[in-house]
């Protein structure tokens, strides 16, 4: 017998050590689970709804979200809703509180700028159509400059 040849029970155990480098190849790559493995799928149609919830700084109504957008939505998600909650599941959540905060304070400047110009009529109505909570706020924050006394809207009466 030569000595390069293997015996019978050399190739078995190199057989078994190939058998057990692909078995551990295949955990590597393959450990990932069908949901993961979807999610990674949704990651850029996610990133792109992501991004327009943090130029507007709160979640969307589906007539903010652009026609090709909300149409790929449907078809690979479901609902808008269902890619909101992906959404926040994969990207940090507090980013998109932190662009609320930013997005509320450019509005309450850009209010306070119209009434300080002298636009006091397209204010108040843009004030009364917020919620009474927001509307308290900007206000509160108008009033706190002193120089203007800030009184509610009030709706015209139906009789």
């Amino acid at each position: 017998m030569a000595e390069n040849s293997l015996t019978e029970k050399d190739k078995a155990a190199w057989l078994r050590i190939a058998q057990q480098w692909l078995r551990m190849l295949r955990d590597l790559r393959g450990n990932e689970t069908p949901q993961e493995r979807r999610l990674e799928v949704l990651r850029p149609l996610l990133e792109r709804l992501w991004q327009q919830m943090l130029a507007m700084g709160r979640p969307l109504v589906e007539e903010e979200v652009t026609s090709d957008l909300l149409s790929e939505i449907q078809q690979q998600v479901g609902s808008l809703r269902r890619a909101e909650r992906l959404g926040r599941s994969q990207f940090d959540d507090q980013e998109l509180i932190t662009a609320g905060k930013l997005r509320r304070e450019d509005l309450l400047v850009y209010f306070a700028l119209n009434l300080f110009n002298g636009r006091v009529a397209s204010a108040s109505a843009c004030l009364s159509t917020r919620s009474t909570a927001s509307r308290m706020s900007i206000e509160s924050a108008l009033s706190l400059s002193g120089r203007l006394r800030v009184t509610r809207p009030t709706l015209p009466s139906a009789s």
